[in-house]
Parts: C-alpha cells; structure tokens; sequence
C-alpha cells in the first residue's frame, strides 16, 4: 500500500477518533469466534471497544488472541484500529461499518515478531437491554508477507455492554 494512502488513513482514523471521543455512546465487547487462516480455522478470543454516533463516524478498537497458539508456547495477539459508521435505523438495531489498520504480533522460544496489514468489515448490533446488546462481526484482513497477500478473516459473536 502506497505511503500516501496509509497517511491519509491514519489521518482519517485520528480525525474519527476524537468525533467519537467528543460525542457518542460508548460500548465494551467480550467477543469469541473464529478466524480461518489458510483452508483451517481456530478459536479466537477478545475484546473490542467502540465509541459510536447513532447515523454518524465512530472508533473501534478489537484485540484479540488464539487461545490454542498457547497449548504450543506461543503469544500470539491480533488488534484492529477501525474508523466506523453506525447506521441504526431504530434504538435496538444497527449495522456497523468499518475499516483501519491490523497488526498481529507474536512471540515464543524462537524468537517474535509482527506484521501490519489493513481490515474492512461489518456487523449487526441488537440492543437486548438499555445497557446491553449483542453483536456479530465480520474483518477480513490483509497482510504482505514475503511479498505474497495473506487473507486473514473472523467472524465473532460478542455479548457488549453500553455505558
């Protein structure tokens, strides 16, 4: 991805960041899914953080982790930095839209590192309560590695808590 582009990126992200951080709800997730690298796929685990406008930009943040890659002594930890759109129709639904930037790192006995990449993806959020919801995301994301384009996607069910 050209420089230029990935400036402009991140400055739109920045720019998203402090909207939502100024107005908005904010929103907690504890999210399990999973995430097919390759022809498999595996459990992932995390956390994501959303600060969003009903019909407006927004932030969100998810990190997460692959349980399994501890039983075979590695740390392996994967985080998404997202500009948003929460487009909701009504008080209980919403679609959520979203692109930014990826980073996987990891570490074990040989050795770590990390690689960064870009995501887009979306999800539906039903408000269950006035101060729950749940919510199902979908991220592929991209990474170049050794000069060949990695696909990385995960679809995750997360139960969010609204403050």
């Amino acid at each position: 991805m050209p420089r230029v582009v990935r400036l402009c990126g991140a400055v739109a992200l920045g720019l998203c960041a402090l909207t939502a951080a100024a107005s908005g709800q904010r929103m907690s997730s504890l999210e399990v899914g999973v995430v097919a690298p390759g022809n498999g796929s595996l459990l992932q685990a995390g956390y994501r953080f959303s600060a969003l406008q009903r019909n407006g930009p927004g932030i969100e943040i998810a990190v997460a982790t692959l349980p399994e890659a501890v039983v075979y002594g590695i740390a392996l930890l994967g985080a998404d930095l997202d500009a948003a759109f929460l487009l909701a129709p009504t008080e209980t639904v919403g679609l959520v839209g979203r692109a930014g930037v990826s980073v996987i790192a990891g570490a074990g006995g040989g050795g770590g590192g990390a690689i960064v990449g870009y995501n887009i993806g979306g999800g539906i959020l039903v408000r269950a309560a006035s101060r729950a919801a749940v919510r199902m995301d979908y991220t592929h994301r991209r990474f170049t590695l050794d000069g060949d384009e990695v696909s990385l996607p995960s679809l995750t069910l997360g139960v969010a808590w609204l403050r």
